[in-house]
């Protein structure tokens, strides 16, 4: 019995994924997670959503990742880009772990992915966003970029990349490029290849037609030859709406 006659209760250990990139084949688990199950030698999970359906999948070597058995999950539960997903630790069942899945689809986590609107976020929503911002992981190459005073706004002049990402993946040469937002619409920018590699041309409709401001972060994702996903993250501290400017 705890103080004051009440019960102890303690919450279970939990970890949340917002699904970008290539998940289809594994998906990574949090180190700030392992330390719940690190002391347990199986390599076996147990996922289990809210109908009571389970699913066993195999965790690689060092249990960074849900690997085998967890495309069939995928596919079973017809998961996609930008699902929001929480897993809860239920502890060991036999020689398995036990997590339990609960999907959310709904919540307002996603306006920013899917609405042209701007949105002001709780602080958890916010909290979820930068956490996913800085989690992202692809196959495919990219970069990060919170965006500066000079990449948004109503006159803004280009966009800096970082040249680690320029000098091994992009042409050493002037060229277009296709930027797609998260709505799915492709913009056509300049790319130019000087002492510093810049999107120039084409950039401020980008920028003003998703709502950029400055303190929100971009994740650019090449996922073909010249043509680059990019994922938004409304991270600026500034409150209220932002016009839609066309």
């Amino acid at each position: 019995m705890a103080r004051g006659g009440q019960a102890c209760l303690r919450r279970k250990p939990q970890f949340f994924k917002i699904l970008f990139g290539d998940f289809s084949k594994q998906l990574r688990i949090p180190k700030a997670f392992l330390k719940h199950i690190s002391h347990q030698n199986s390599k076996r999970a147990i996922l289990e959503v809210r109908s009571g359906c389970r699913w066993h999948v195999k965790m690689s070597k060092d249990s960074m990742y849900l690997q085998d058995g967890w495309a069939t999950f995928v596919k079973d539960n017809s998961l996609e880009r930008t699902n929001f997903l929480l897993f809860s630790y239920e502890g060991q069942r036999r020689s398995s772990k036990r997590l339990s899945v609960t999907e959310q689809k709904d919540v307002n986590l996603w306006k920013f992915e899917r609405y042209p609107t701007r949105c002001q976020f709780s602080p958890w929503e916010k909290e979820k966003i930068l956490d996913t911002y800085n989690s992202f992981t692809s196959k495919c190459p990219f970069f990060r970029k919170r965006m500066e005073k000079s990449n948004v706004g109503q006159k803004p002049s280009g966009m800096v990349i970082p040249s680690s990402f320029s000098r091994n993946h992009l042409p050493r040469r002037n060229v277009k490029l296709s930027l797609r937002d998260p709505k799915g619409q492709s913009w056509k920018v300049n790319y130019l290849s000087q002492s510093k590699d810049i999107l120039i041309g084409g950039w401020p409709a980008f920028a003003r037609s998703n709502n950029l401001r400055e303190g929100d972060g971009c994740i650019f994702e090449l996922v073909e030859k010249s043509v680059m996903q990019v994922h938004v993250f409304w991270l600026a501290d500034e409150p209220a709406t932002l016009h839609h400017v066309g």
